[in-house]
């Protein structure tokens, strides 16, 4: 392989011009190709990036020689299959969140890369963000002593023009959630990177304002209970009047934070037994790409998944790491419906449990 990574992106719609933008400010990666199934997205993009190659199928992306990996940026239900086909035509993944939206889905993505021996990336742009890898590592320093809980707060609105603008949204089969998997997912992605393997859920989910544009829930919560003993609480809705607010809670015997996850990312409390100054610590300066939600890493990741191909190193967030934030979630919804809680150890989660 060249030192520089052949880019090409599937779905060109929200997500897209995001990882396009970050791409562009690689100086080992270069986009050579974009796919959409709404062809004018697809050329207003590789327009705006001077990208050579343009197509609606993305099969026709796939069979490109001088393609080394894809971003995968569709609606979550394709992501399986794209992901499948890419690794199958030797391509690298890198695939939007939420991986997939049931666990026979991550783990075909997960073998087919393996057979392949292609790397499979998933974008939780927020493990890459500095104040959130700082958080990470005061944790491992001890500075939190014993972790008590965890919090994944995310309070959003989304519409019903959001839900109607594709037919994907809103739904079971295609979206595979509401606001748990699509919105929430990153918070509570980063409390099960800060606090460990989970074992058991127990949750509630309700569609309290959206119910005539949409099937899945808009409001839920749900306990996490930790290998450690620690235990994390969810609370998301897309039925706020508040447009953004997304914060991780991590508390110890030691040290406790608060870290809002929009952007600017930062502390807005932070008390440890070692680094009680680091409270004043807010994200360092890059570009932002996309939706202030997104915060600015996205460049970050893909920066560290175009490092990872080329030195034919892991890129830290697989397959295997990405896919415990998605059965958490399908574990809650599991757990509304059956009013107890879902043991989350030895594949207690084989189907997708987000059906009605």
């Amino acid at each position: 392989m060249s030192s520089t990574l052949h880019f090409g992106i599937i779905g060109c719609g929200v997500i897209g011009p995001v990882h396009a933008n970050a791409i562009a400010h690689l100086p080992h990666a270069r986009l050579v190709g974009v796919c959409d199934t709404v062809r004018e997205r697809a050329d207003r993009l590789a327009h705006e990036y001077a990208v050579p190659f343009v197509t609606t199928e993305y099969q026709a992306l796939l069979e490109r020689p001088d393609l080394d990996a894809v971003c995968i940026c569709t609606p979550h239900y394709l992501h399986a299959e794209m992901a499948i086909a890419a690794a199958a035509a030797g391509k690298h993944v890198f695939c939007e969140k939420p991986m997939a939206i049931s666990p026979a889905q991550m783990d075909a993505m997960i073998a087919a890369a393996e057979r392949a021996g292609v790397q499979l990336g998933i974008c939780f742009q927020h493990r890459f963000d500095p104040v959130v890898a700082h958080l990470r590592q005061l944790i491992a320093d001890g500075g939190f002593g014993r972790l008590l809980l965890g919090g994944a707060h995310c309070r959003c609105l989304r519409d019903a023009r959001y839900y109607t603008s594709e037919q994907w949204r809103g739904t079971w089969q295609y979206e595979g959630g509401g606001v748990l998997i699509n919105q929430a997912i990153h918070t509570i992605d980063l409390m099960l990177w800060l606090l460990g393997e989970p074992t058991s859920v127990q949750g509630t989910f309700s569609t309290l304002r959206w119910h005539d544009c949409i099937e899945v829930e808009d409001t839920a919560t749900g306990v996490v209970t930790f290998a450690s003993g620690a235990q994390g609480h969810i609370v998301a809705t897309s039925a706020s009047h508040l447009e953004w607010d997304t914060r991780l809670h991590v508390y110890g015997t030691e040290g406790s934070a608060v870290v809002s996850t929009g952007f600017p990312v930062a502390f807005t409390f932070l008390e440890t037994s070692g680094a009680p100054a680091a409270a004043a610590m807010e994200e360092e300066a890059a570009p932002q790409v996309g939706k202030t939600c997104y915060g600015n890493s996205h460049i970050r990741a893909l920066e560290a998944f175009t490092d990872a191909v080329l030195s034919a190193t892991p890129y830290p967030i697989t397959g295997h790491s990405a896919r415990r934030a998605v059965e958490v979630i399908l574990g809650l919804y599991a757990s509304s419906r059956a009013g107890t809680p879902v043991q989350l150890a030895g594949g207690a989660l084989n189907e997708p449990a987000a059906r009605r």
